[in-house]
């Protein structure tokens, strides 16, 4: 149990937004072009989670995200 969640907490500095309209008026000067080299939700998930401070943002969010905000087609 102590390693699944050391592994899977969510961090104390994390940052999370709920919705992709927040996403896109706290983010959006920099997520065009992470999305750009990153297309697809999952890649992005893992761009995200990696920034310092990390950001949260659920698959469901990223993918409304990017259909609303990225002119290219997803890659699926």
């Amino acid at each position: 149990m102590i390693i699944w969640f050391a592994k899977f907490r969510m961090p104390s500095d994390a940052v999370t937004v709920s919705s992709a309209e927040e996403l896109h008026r706290t983010f959006g000067d920099i997520l065009p072009a992470l999305a750009a080299q990153n297309p697809t939700a999952y890649r992005l998930t893992r761009v995200l989670k990696a920034r310092a401070p990390p950001l949260y943002v659920s698959d469901a969010v990223l993918r409304h995200w990017l259909l609303r905000h990225v002119d290219a087609e997803p890659i699926n």
